[in-house]
């Protein structure tokens, strides 16, 4: 089975400003413990589609992630409702039709990318949240990987989530979790207590 991440990082100590922005969004979600200067969160909604009430509602620096193992992997960093930087690596496929068992490199994927950026509001998160210049430094080199059509690309979506500081990535989305809840009446990302937020 194919890992499919979707998760949310608001830049704050305190996981009360979470519960606040899933309640101005109207929205139910789970919220993880604050680590490293990050509350990792997700909420109800379509994969692959940042909620339109969540952005508006947002006051601080919010990171969206995905992670679909095999098709790709995004990230987007809005600073309040304006997007600082969008960014799309995704995995391309031959399509069936040309698919020959015998010729087995005609399979190999290729990698497609699509970046959105507007560099003041980007470089205003980064003075906010960037200490040492590790988070500038990871999205540089994505946006390197897709200036040059990297097909072996330097950043992936761990090394990006490591380098930004999140702590809870892998396996994580509001589906998985509301799964394991009604599968075992409790709140939990393996042994990590979670909140509700209805």
């Amino acid at each position: 089975m194919s890992e499919f991440t979707e998760a949310y990082y608001l830049r704050t100590k305190n996981r009360d400003d979470v519960i606040e922005l899933i309640k101005q969004a109207n929205m139910k979600g789970y919220v993880f413990p604050e680590k490293n200067g990050w509350v990792t969160f997700v909420v109800n909604g379509e994969f692959s589609s940042a909620p339109e009430q969540l952005i508006k509602s947002n006051q601080g620096i919010l990171v969206h992630f995905e992670n679909a193992e095999d098709h790709g992997w995004k990230f987007e960093i809005y600073k309040k409702d304006k997007l600082s930087v969008y960014y799309e690596c995704s995995i391309e496929h031959c399509s069936m039709e040309d698919f020959d068992m015998n010729d087995l490199e005609m399979y190999t994927p290729s990698l497609a990318y699509n970046v959105k950026l507007d560099s003041p509001v980007l470089a205003e998160v980064l003075r906010e949240i960037d200490e040492d210049n590790r988070i500038r430094a990871v999205i540089y080199l994505c946006l390197e990987d897709a200036k040059n059509k990297s097909n072996e690309p330097i950043v992936t979506s761990y090394h990006y989530a490591e380098k930004m500081g999140f702590f809870f990535f892998d396996w994580i989305s509001y589906h998985y979790i509301e799964l394991d809840h009604e599968r075992t009446g409790k709140i939990l990302y393996g042994d990590v207590p979670l909140l509700l937020v209805k």
